[in-house]
This record gives structure tokens, C-alpha cells and sequence, in this order.
């Protein structure tokens, strides 16, 4: 089982096995062809269009161990020098309508799946047909995330034809879209019904062509000698003269079902040419057209000629929200959360979890707000600067570059440090996780959805020497990210002793007699020299006392109590360590000091007013 790439400044003298211009497939053709992918192989397409008539001729894969994927690479995670964008298969030879003859894509294998790419061109009227993709005789099928269409004027066959052979497993279209035609399913003549396991899932079905040819969004196509089952059309928007379509009479031994659909339809929602009411079950769906079904039998949970209008895309434009297309505009939405939950989909087409109650809704998209993380764009360079101690060891830090999907290994991608006064040096990028434990160069993407853009860099020890006062460090070079800069400050923690005085307190630090709180750098782990004295300012005898400090957060709510190590316990001095169960959380705290000789000899110093900072 290989793993192949194809990119459009490939070459198929390549091997093939290889994402780079020298190692990948230039063609689709060499790609599904005799000589391309095997059973139980991957072929990953690197953005770019990819123009011609392309039929798969590689090896029929027998079951679904040997399953093959074509997979579109739309975000170019897997390509150096690739720009994100669309996988795009088309017969335009050029950008206007010149075209060759001939499926755009066909397949007549069984146990493959295609996957996350676009599939749209020119099909010739009235005949010959053409069409933007075909599998005749396809087994066990998967269609996932893909876009299949032609130009409206143009539509006068199926974009998608899917013929299953007699007793054979259908398909599965799940999140994709089809534009200005029909998804049609047929069968071939057969001795009696059968189980098809068809699934067609979180699909959009936008069909603006009206000539007799093209008129619904779905078609099932029985043959009248022999009736398959057990399609499952669940989860769906359509929009069309017509949205499903049945031509003859479905299996009732394998009865199939429409749920939670949303039907816009000009003519009829769902129409069949035969009696199917006991073959195709219609519940929980939205029905809008002049006739919701005929020779389908009506259903209570049906919602038909509902108030619930689309957004079409109104809340961006307007600015309020940044709604799906096909979601209601406010939770008045007749749809949601009203579907069923048997035979849905745990998600909706963008992924997104039905809200809560967990109903799933009458749509293929939730009602939710879409911001999703690929849409991240860079800030221009960011620069920022922190503080660390000279001669620091095992130091990560966290530098926005605003592009998401970056690696060690990305394309461009450099690092260097420059301590002052000096040349810079080059950091060796090593691979890296989120939390890893520290490896120099280490680099790694915090997370892509929590904090999209963020990435830990493992600094070398070399960069944090002494005899020097700062280091710059500089990310740059990768495609959609201008980089980062920061600054580090190599300044050793202050170890002045700090007064704690009863009574009117007074704080004094670095021996200038001010009062002023401590300042402490988020993280650290920071000892604090005090000592407690009288009102004229004189030490405390603290022998045999036990001292503690106790620390409260600007809600006075004890969040730590530390034990005090006395260092000169004549003149009240001690020393105690704020560790990070304070420091980790940026804030305002207080610190008292309590001095306990017995049950009845306890006096409070303080308070202390300590500042924490993420620098």
C-alpha cells in the first residue's frame, strides 16, 4: 500500500512517490491510469487545475482492505511552494468554452473513494451526453467534500451518474455539492430487490436548470424487474423544480427513507412516477413547493410550506453574523433541532455538532456562526519582547505568525537568533509536539483551532548565554506568513532583600526606601527575601517562630500559604519561594507574613503587594 502525490509542475517520468516538483506525477491520467496507483494505495492532488478527460484503468480493487483514495490536498498541507487552494478536474482546455469530449472523470471501480475536489466543465447539448462525472457499474463508491456542476445554461444531463450493478452495494455522497444538475442513481435489470446501502448525507443541491432533461436535484432509477433498497437520503438542502425524483417502484422488502431534508422546490418537493408509499418513508422534513409529494405518502413530522427562511449569506452582508447559506436567519428557524436522530449524521456539513437539545436540525447545516481556522489571515510582522536569565537552559517560546498548518519542514520556513553585537546564527528546525519535552529547534503548531497561528520554538542554549544583553529571534520565509520577531532581555532576576513593616505597612525594594510592590514575570519561580520589623524600623526576633506566608488574590481568596526559611532570625529576616501555583496566573496578589511563637503570640505582617506579569 504506496502513497502517491501529483502536482501540476510534477512530471510523470517521476516516481511519483514523492510531494515535491521532482518526485511527483504531473497528470491525473498517469495517476488512475494502468500504470498509476494500486490496490489499497493513496493518491494525494496537490492544488491546481487539471484539464482533459480522465478514466480510471488501474487494477479493480476486490474488497475494502483494498480500498484506493484520490484525495484533492486543497490546503497544501502535504506540498512545499503549493498555495492552498482549489483541486480542480475539468474538459475547459482554456478559461472559455472550448472543451474535449467525454466524462470529465469516470470510474468504473469498485471500493474507492474520491474526495475534496471539484469536478466542473462543459457538457455538449443535446447529444452526445457528457458528463462531469460517471461511474457506471461502481461498487462501494465514496464521495466526500466534492463540488460537481455545470453552467446553468448548459445542464442537460446529470452532473453525477452512479449506475449500481443488480445486488451489488451502492454509495455514499456525504458533504458535497452539486450545482446546476442532478445526482442520479440507477440500476441495472435484477432477479429481485436488494439492500443497496446507499447513503447520501449533508449534501447542497442547487439545480437552476429547468429544461426536461435536468428538472431535480435526485433521481432514483429503478429497474422495473427487479427494485433495489435501502437508500438513505438524510440531512440534505435542495433546491430545484423538483427535489427527489423516483421513476419506478422502489424495493419494500429494503424500504428507503428521506429525513430532516430541506426541500425548495418550484414543482413538487418529492414526486414519484409509481406508488412508492410503502417503499420511501418521508419524515422530519421541510417541505416547500406547490405540491410537497406525490404518490409519497404525507407525514405529521413534515413541516410543508414552512416559515423558515434561508440566510443567503444576508447576515455578512449586513454585518451581524457570519451565518451558512443555507441557515435560518434567527432561532424562530421552524428546522431546528427538529429533525430525528436515527440515520442522521453526527455533524452537519461544516462539521459542526447539532446544538443542543442534540436533535440534529432540518438542513445539512447547523444554525451556528462559522469562523473557521483556515480563514486566519497574518498580522503584519509581529514583533514583542520578554525577559529571561542569562545562562538560561531548555527554553521554549511562543511567537504568532498567523499562518496556520506550518511545520519544522515547511517550504521557506527559517529561523536564526542574533545575540547583540553579533552575526546571527541559524536555527536547525526539528520536529515537535505541543507539549513535547524541550529539543533544540523544536517547532510545532500550539493548536490550530484554540489558538490558530501560534507555534512553540525550543531556542537554542547557545542563544542565552551570558555577556550578552538581549537576543533577537527571528521566524520567517514561509508562504502566507510575514513572520515574527522577538526580543529577549537577558536580565538575572533581582535578589534584593524586601521590608515588611507592621502597623502602616511600608514596602521597600532594591534599598531606595520607595514604596513599591514586587513585580514578578509570569512562570517564575521567585524567592523572596523579607524581614519583619517594629515600627522604627528594627528586626523582630523570629528564633524558634514559625513564619508563613500566606498569598491572596485580588478577590482575597487565599490561593497559597508558604513555609518562611529564617536567615537571620535575630534581625527577622527569611526567605520564602513563590512558586508558580501564583505565578502561572497574571494578576494583582497580596502576601502577609504571620510570625507564631504559641497559641496566644501571633502577629501579622504586611501586606505585601506583588504584581504578576505575562511580559
Amino acid at each position: 500500500m504506496a502513497t502517491y502525490y501529483v502536482r501540476v509542475d510534477g512530471n510523470d517520468t517521476n516516481a511519483g512517490t514523492g510531494p515535491a516538483t521532482n518526485q511527483a506525477w504531473q497528470t491525473i491520467t498517469k495517476a488512475v491510469g494502468a500504470t498509476g496507483v494500486g490496490v489499497g494505495d493513496t493518491v494525494y492532488i496537490a492544488p491546481g487545475i487539471y484539464r482533459g478527460n480522465f478514466t480510471a484503468g488501474f487494477t479493480n480493487p476486490a474488497n475494502e482492505g483494498q480500498r484506493i483514495t484520490i484525495a484533492g490536498n486543497p490546503t497544501a498541507s502535504l506540498f512545499t511552494g503549493v498555495n492552498a487552494g482549489p483541486v480542480i478536474l475539468t474538459n475547459y482546455l482554456t478559461d472559455n468554452v472550448s472543451f474535449t469530449l467525454g466524462d470529465i472523470f469516470s470510474i468504473s471501480k469498485n471500493f474507492v473513494t474520491v474526495q475534496d475536489m471539484i469536478f466542473y466543465g462543459w457538457t455538449p447539448t443535446p447529444s452526445p451526453f457528457y458528463r462531469p462525472f460517471s461511474a457506471p457499474g461502481a461498487s462501494a463508491l465514496k464521495l466526500y467534500r466534492c463540488l460537481f456542476g455545470v453552467p446553468s445554461s448548459n445542464a442537460q444531463k446529470p452532473p453525477i451518474l452512479v449506475t449500481i450493478n443488480a445486488g451489488s452495494t451502492g454509495f455514499t455522497v456525504d458533504k458535497c455539492v452539486v450545482l446546476n444538475g442532478t445526482l442520479a442513481i440507477s440500476t441495472s435489470a435484477h432477479s429481485g430487490a436488494w439492500d443497496t446501502q446507499t447513503v447520501i448525507t449533508d449534501n447542497i443541491f442547487i439545480d437552476n436548470c429547468t429544461n426536461s432533461y435536468n428538472s431535480e436535484c435526485l433521481s432514483l432509477y429503478s429497474s422495473t424487474s427487479g427494485q433495489f433498497g435501502g437508500v438513505k437520503i438524510v440531512n440534505n438542502y435542495m433546491q430545484g423544480a423538483y427535489g427527489v425524483h423516483i421513476y419506478n417502484a422502489l424495493s419494500t422488502a429494503f424500504p428507503s427513507v428521506i429525513q430532516n431534508c430541506y426541500i425548495e422546490a418550484s414543482t413538487t418537493a418529492i414526486t414519484s412516477d409509481v406508488g412508492n408509499t410503502s417503499a420511501m418513508a418521508q419524515t422530519y422534513n421541510i417541505l416547500n413547493a406547490p405540491t410537497s409529494v406525490t404518490n409519497i405518502g404525507a407525514s405529521a413530522t413534515s413541516k410543508t410550506n414552512a416559515f423558515n427562511p434561508i440566510n443567503g449569506s444576508i447576515s455578512k452582508i449586513q454585518g451581524w453574523a457570519d451565518y451558512p447559506f443555507i441557515s435560518a436567519l434567527s432561532s424562530l428557524n421552524a428546522g431546528v433541532s427538529a429533525g430525528i436522530n436515527t440515520n442522521s449524521p453526527a455533524t452537519d456539513l461544516y462539521g459542526t455538532s447539532w446544538l443542543i437539545p442534540a436533535t440534529p436540525s432540518i438542513n445539512a447545516a447547523e444554525y451556528a456562526s462559522y469562523t473557521p481556522s483556515s480563514q486566519y489571515l497574518p498580522t503584519e510582522r509581529n514583533a514583542s519582547t520578554i525577559t529571561i536569565a542569562p545562562g538560561s537552559t531548555s527554553q521554549s517560546i511562543e511567537l504568532y505568525l498567523g499562518a496556520t498548518g506550518l511545520t519544522f519542514a515547511t517550504s521557506g520556513l527559517a529561523a536564526y537568533y542574533v545575540r547583540n553585537q553579533s552575526a546571527p546564527v541559524a536555527i536547525t528546525l526539528v520536529t515537535q509536539t505541543a507539549t513535547g519535552a524541550w529539543s533544540s529547534g523544536g517547532f510545532a503548531e500550539i493548536s490550530s483551532s484554540l489558538v490558530p497561528g501560534v507555534y512553540r520554538l525550543d531556542v537554542p542554549n547557545a542563544a542565552f548565554a551570558a555577556n550578552a544583553s538581549d537576543v533577537t529571534i527571528v521566524v520567517r520565509g514561509a508562504a502566507g506568513t510575514n513572520g515574527a520577531v522577538l526580543t529577549v532581555n537577558l536580565i538575572a532576576a533581582p535578589t534584593d532583600a524586601v521590608l515588611v513593616r507592621m502597623g502602616p505597612f511600608e514596602v521597600k525594594a532594591d534599598g531606595l526606601g520607595a514604596s513599591d510592590p514586587l513585580d514578578i514575570q509570569k512562570g517564575a519561580q521567585h524567592g523572596i527575601d523579607i524581614q519583619c520589623v517594629d515600627n522604627n524600623g528594627a528586626g523582630i526576633d523570629i528564633t524558634s517562630a514559625t513564619v508563613t506566608a500566606k498569598i491572596y488574590n485580588s478577590g482575597a481568596t487565599l490561593v497559597s500559604t508558604l513555609t518562611c526559611t529564617a536567615t537571620y532570625a535575630a534581625d527577622g529576616r527569611a526567605t520564602f519561594t513563590l512558586t508558580t501555583a501564583v505565578t502561572n496566573t497574571p494578576g494583582t496578589y497580596t502576601a502577609t507574613i504571620t510570625r507564631t511563637t504559641g497559641a496566644s503570640d501571633t502577629q501579622v505582617f504586611g501586606p505585601l503587594r506583588i504584581y504578576v506579569r505575562d511580559i
